[in-house]
């Protein structure tokens, strides 16, 4: 069996999943977009390696933290699903590009605070929002583009910035998120972030990091909520308020070096062998 990882291979996780996979003798390659050839011509589709190797080589195709190449690979992945092939995340061979911050799929299995989404913020819009609230670029990732706002003047501030495509959601005072990491059927644990309280965005530097347990009904919550919004590898970032679990995020594309350091689990190694399960499964 033959893996090959599509994305940004200097990441940490793609630099863990080579390193796992040598240990395993499990043959793993990493590569960029930028060293794909796609040709298309009336003798059909062809997809190849920028060394000559091609594609339909490899069984298994994990495409990891593609950003803004996504629509493009996912004709890719359409194409490696229509030949048999395995594709990961499977959602993405259907066309189904997932949003971290915007998805009502999950609303049942584990609830969002309350938010509203707007195509395009008008100057009538502002009236209608109740502050503090949160204000969210529907586009960015990993907690990025995530910003509260006490009033009129900063939410214009923000909209200046990042556009008027955008989600305004109920703020919680709550000092810490925590990111839940969900790979199959399992999820591998839990760690506590704390922040202050301005600090937001679950991509900041939060001031402390705690391995914790949260309850198992919210754990399988999570799994059930990333497997509806099309993800079997995800980071879901809660938010607990009053006794109750929220989803902050559902991201695509997880990193793990910080879950790895404060949990003691090896992710890399339990994302290598849900990958070869997907072959042995299939087979």
């Amino acid at each position: 069996m033959k893996i090959l990882l599509i994305g940004k291979k200097t990441s940490h996780l793609a630099l863990r999943l080579v390193e796992e996979a040598k240990k395993a003798k499990q043959s793993l390659v990493a590569v960029e977009p930028g060293e794909l050839q796609i040709i298309v011509s009336t003798k059909g589709f062809k997809a190849k390696l920028a060394n000559g190797k091609k594609l339909l080589d490899f069984d298994v195709f994990y495409f990891y933290a593609i950003g803004k190449d996504a629509l493009e690979l996912a004709e890719l992945a359409k194409y490696l699903k229509s030949c048999g092939k395995v594709v990961v995340e499977d959602s993405l061979a259907g066309g189904r590009l997932p949003l971290d911050k915007f998805d009502w799929r999950q609303q049942d299995i584990l609830a969002t605070p309350d938010y509203q989404f707007f195509f395009d913020f008008k100057k009538r819009d502002y009236n209608s929002i109740k502050y503090p609230a949160i204000v969210k670029d529907i586009h960015s990732s990993r907690g990025a583009g995530v910003f509260k706002v006490t009033n009129k003047t900063e939410l214009k501030k923000v909209i200046d910035r990042i556009g008027t495509k955008i989600i305004i959601q109920k703020y919680l005072p709550v000092k810490s998120d925590y990111r839940v990491l969900v790979v199959g059927n399992e999820a591998l644990g839990a760690i506590e972030r704390v922040k202050s309280q301005e600090n937001v965005a679950s991509n900041r530097k939060p001031e402390k990091v705690l391995a914790v347990t949260v309850p198992d009904s919210a754990l399988q919550a999570c799994v059930a909520a990333s497997r509806a919004k099309g993800l079997a590898i995800a980071g879901v970032d809660l938010l607990s308020y009053r006794g109750k679990y929220y989803v902050w995020e559902i991201n695509a594309s997880p990193q793990c070096r910080i879950f790895e350091k404060y949990t003691g689990v090896n992710a890399p190694a339990k994302i290598l062998q849900y990958l070869q399960s997907l072959v042995k499964t299939k087979a």
